[in-house]
């Protein structure tokens, strides 16, 4: 019903799909960190998280959600997986208990997230994405024009709001609130190849997450989507 990651005893369970954007920043977090856990694979597209039996375990039918078998303890929302995480392994790099300025940023970033850099999902990816698969229409050059003023205006306020005093949101070395903006911004580059020209800090700050350790595994579905909507994306 899933595979590990690596093979040994683990206490985590971590449910989604790696086309999700929020659970590639919780797995991606839990690798870096060498942390074992089960991946089960749940693909909303299927309604899986709607069944009765993923219910009864994570009320709001999201993905991700992870259960902490020791804990016997169940939790939604990528933001609150990677906070709780961080604090039952004291990840204290990735989310620093000792410098509230630190943390602030944090927080102020992941509650823009959703109604900010997230709108490139919404109103970008998953529209392309719907043409590919479902072919829900063919993109025209009036879509391309938005899809690309949306993309732009969204990497710029990034830049400008959450780069313009360190390397990186929260400081000089990434943190949760990196991961989790990062799998929204370079999304559209590693599958469209939308690449943010005129946004130097920007660009800087994806070259430098892109080495982290674990990246090509954990965004190998993104790189597959690129083949499936190619046809898509010629346009933009």
């Amino acid at each position: 019903r899933g595979n590990r990651f690596w093979r040994h005893k683990t206490m985590i369970r971590l449910y989604g799909h790696y086309g999700s954007q929020p659970f590639r920043s919780v797995a991606w977090l839990l690798k870096i960190n060498e942390q074992p856990f089960e991946f089960i694979k749940v693909d909303p597209t299927t309604g899986a998280t709607k069944s009765k039996e993923y219910l009864s375990k994570f009320p709001l039918g999201l993905i991700p959600a992870v259960e902490d078998v020791e804990e016997n303890f169940r939790l939604s929302e990528g933001s609150a997986i990677m906070i709780y995480l961080c604090q039952k392994y004291g990840w204290e790099t990735w989310y620093p208990s000792n410098s509230n300025t630190q943390t602030a940023r944090i927080h102020e970033y992941m509650s823009h997230h959703n109604e900010g850099t997230r709108t490139i999902t919404r109103k970008v990816f998953r529209p392309v994405l719907e043409r590919a698969i479902l072919r829900k229409g063919v993109l025209t050059d009036e879509d391309s024009f938005g899809f690309k003023e949306i993309m732009s205006k969204r990497g710029k306020i990034f830049q400008d709001a959450f780069l313009s005093r360190s390397k990186f949101i929260a400081g000089e070395s990434p943190t949760i609130a990196d991961l989790l903006a990062y799998t929204e911004i370079a999304q559209v580059n590693q599958a469209m190849g939308f690449s943010y020209v005129g946004l130097p800090r920007l660009q800087t700050w994806l070259n430098e997450m892109s080495h982290l350790p674990h990246h090509d595994d954990v965004h190998r579905t993104v790189f597959k989507m690129g083949g499936i909507i190619s046809g898509q994306i010629s346009k933009l």
